[in-house]
């Protein structure tokens, strides 16, 4: 299990939970550094990652890899913890954003892997530039696929926003 950030909306405890009790401890859940203490007590076994770092899991290389974004959970934790997308390697890369603003990190992620086969980038409402929202919104996404060098690319839509 791929955790992106800490976020109340992309880290639900009870989900988490759910899926660790189905999975009756088989799955691995890699979260990034600082969030595992979050994490409910059934989701082990769990390995935390900094930027960069990676772990082999079943012959597939998971990276943790850096997003514009930033991590609150509650009053006194401002980012505490990291948050990111991550790089799987096997016969293929595959990438996943996160939440994450446009950034030069995307040309760094492309040039560390010799780009990208796959990457799936989050797509959100689109606002006035200098909101919040235009972070996500469709213009901001586009600009990712040629900084990652990716050959596909694919936009998905997370919960929607108020």
């Amino acid at each position: 299990m791929l955790v992106t950030h800490g976020h109340h909306d992309h880290f639900d405890p009870s989900a988490l939970r759910q899926l660790a009790q189905a999975n009756r401890g088989r799955a691995l859940f890699v979260v990034p550094r600082g969030l595992a203490q979050a994490l409910p007590a059934e989701c082990r076994p769990f390995v935390e990652l900094d930027w960069w770092e990676q772990i082999a899991i079943e012959g597939v290389r998971v990276h943790l890899v850096p997003a514009q974004h930033w991590h609150r959970r509650g009053m006194l934790d401002l980012n505490k913890s990291l948050w990111g997308g991550y790089v799987l390697e096997g016969t293929h890369r595959v990438y996943h954003s996160g939440d994450t603003g446009y950034f030069g990190g995307f040309r760094a992620i492309g040039a560390v892997f010799g780009g990208i086969d796959v990457a799936v980038s989050r797509s959100g409402p689109t606002s006035r530039a200098g909101s919040w929202l235009s972070a996500h919104g469709t213009r901001a996404v586009v600009r990712r696929a040629p900084d990652l060098s990716a050959t596909h690319f694919v936009a998905c839509t997370g919960a929607p926003t108020t």
